[in-house]
């Protein structure tokens, strides 16, 4: 047994993967394969399962994680006493908070680091609870938790510093009863909704309602991002990039812009050219995800600007409300069908509305079980019918005045309508962002895809691109074509 195997074993347990511990290594991810492995064959006995989404310690694993984290603790506290008896301080030093104190470490980290440069600080945020967990299991060196106080005193004072001393508020509304007491009891907030973020004071908060012998029930419940603000603002000149802004990354996107700061969408796929032809192994982990992205943001000019959402977010959200309306009637039509073809020799034509499936029901009278079953399915598909047509009849009105509103022209051409307008908004947003014809035509997939070959030149149609828009397109063209129209040149 070495020292290597049990920071391998330390580096997996914290990562949860052999890919995040061998990132935060330096190594190959076989490397910290091989050197868990002959860990487990040396100790014969099973220390880490090995599944598809990660991994997770068994027992015996557990058992040993402990020791393994005292021995490398023990050697790096050497080494660090070693280099201050040297006159210098350096290695790595792991500090977690709750949210609200995370807040005040930016600015004591960036001092830390001018006095000390060779000190890694690594900053981690969780609960009270998890903060003392990390203490104990040694994943951290230093954790700032609140307590409750009496006076000057916390009122179980436990082994550690007084950083620094703070009041409980209550932020109500301007027109509050309570609104400009100068003390608010906890009686008297019992029956308002009460918004609670669970990274930071909610022990205190439970402490406090249990020693009023009450019962706290927060209506909503939020999670705080001021540290990651608090973070970035060290630097005046800064500018966010986030990876993804129309889907996962959009709820961060959104909340950087709301707080006024700058921020650029960074597509997926230059995120990913940029890992894979970086140096290294080019895996796929949070650092080298942040460092792509952070190159990509960096080095390419033109990278769409985050705005805050508009009419535009509304009519997509319409238009896609619209789009699952109609799925849902043409699956009740189709089971309709199905019964009907039970019920009545050859079935109803194929484009039916409620009115005439109800009165091709009205004239079916079965006997037996199995007919009646099928007539009572078939009554229930009706009234379904009934209310998607009604939503979607109110979904068409609405999305009218929305298209309206925007003072586009899109419902003047032959062959779009009101949903068809709302989708081309609220999936294209400003046109302007695209430079060319060209570049638009290739985003919504009309662009057709070069094959030419030698001395015989074709093209065929591309499958790639925004298909709801060329869906779109493509109805409008065969409508013009149909029709009378100047599409039709």
């Amino acid at each position: 047994m070495n020292l290597a195997q049990l920071r391998a074993l330390v580096a997996v347990a914290d990562q949860a993967s052999f890919t995040g511990a061998a990132a935060a290594l330096g190594l190959t991810q076989s490397a910290v394969s091989h050197t868990v492995a002959s860990l487990e064959k040396e100790l014969a006995v099973p220390l880490v399962l090995r599944r598809r989404g990660g991994t997770i310690l068994t027992s015996h694993g557990q058992q040993v994680l402990r020791h393994a984290r005292e021995a490398v603790h023990r050697v790096d506290r050497i080494a660090q006493d070693c280099a201050v008896l040297a006159g210098r301080h350096r290695g790595r030093l792991r500090v977690a908070a709750f949210p609200s104190a995370a807040q005040l470490l930016p600015r004591l980290i960036a001092e830390l680091a001018r006095c000390q440069p060779e000190v890694t600080v690594v900053l981690l945020e969780g609960t009270d609870a998890e903060v003392r967990d990390w203490l104990r299991d040694r994943v951290i060196d230093l954790g700032v938790v609140a307590e409750l106080g009496t006076g000057d005193q916390p009122s179980s004072p436990a082994p550690g510093a007084l950083l620094a001393q703070d009041q409980m508020v209550a932020v109500v509304d301007r027109g509050h009863p309570l609104a400009g007491q100068p003390a608010v009891a906890l009686d008297d907030l019992v029956d308002d909704a009460f918004l609670l973020s669970d990274g930071g004071c909610e022990p205190l908060l439970h402490q406090m309602h249990q020693s009023a012998g009450l019962r706290l029930q927060p209506a909503r419940r939020v999670r705080d991002m001021a540290t990651l603000l608090a973070l970035g603002r060290k630097w005046p000149e800064r500018c966010w990039a986030v990876e993804g802004c129309q889907g996962v990354g959009r709820h961060l996107a959104q909340r950087l812009v709301a707080d006024g700061e700058a921020d650029v969408d960074v597509p997926a796929k230059l995120s990913a050219r940029a890992r894979v032809f970086s140096t290294g192994q080019g895996r796929k982990t949070d650092v080298t995800d942040a460092h792509s992205v952070a190159v990509v943001a960096l080095r390419t000019p033109g990278l769409r600007a985050v705005q805050v959402d508009n009419a535009t977010v509304a009519i997509r959200l319409l238009a896609d409300r619209r789009d699952e309306l109609g799925a849902a009637r043409t699956l009740t039509v189709n089971r309709l069908h199905r019964l009907l073809v039970e019920l009545i020799p050859g079935g109803a034509k194929k484009f039916l509305s409620a009115p005439q499936a109800k009165a091709l029901l009205a004239t079916v009278r079965p006997r037996d079980v199995v007919g009646k079953t099928r007539r009572q399915l078939a009554v229930e598909l009706v009234g379904e019918l009934e209310a998607t047509d009604k939503k979607i009849k109110a979904a068409k009105k609405q999305l009218t005045e929305l298209v309206e509103a925007t003072d586009s022209t899109l419902l003047e051409l032959n062959g779009i309508g009101p949903s068809g307008a709302a989708r081309l908004i609220g999936d294209i947003g400003d046109v302007a962002r695209f430079p060319t014809r060209g570049h638009f035509a290739s985003w919504n997939g009309t662009a057709p895809i070069d094959a030419s070959s030698g001395e015989q030149n074709r093209h065929r149609l591309s499958r790639a691109g925004n298909r709801r828009i060329n869906r779109v397109l493509h109805i409008m063209a065969i409508v013009q074509l149909r029709n009378d129209t100047e599409g039709r040149a």
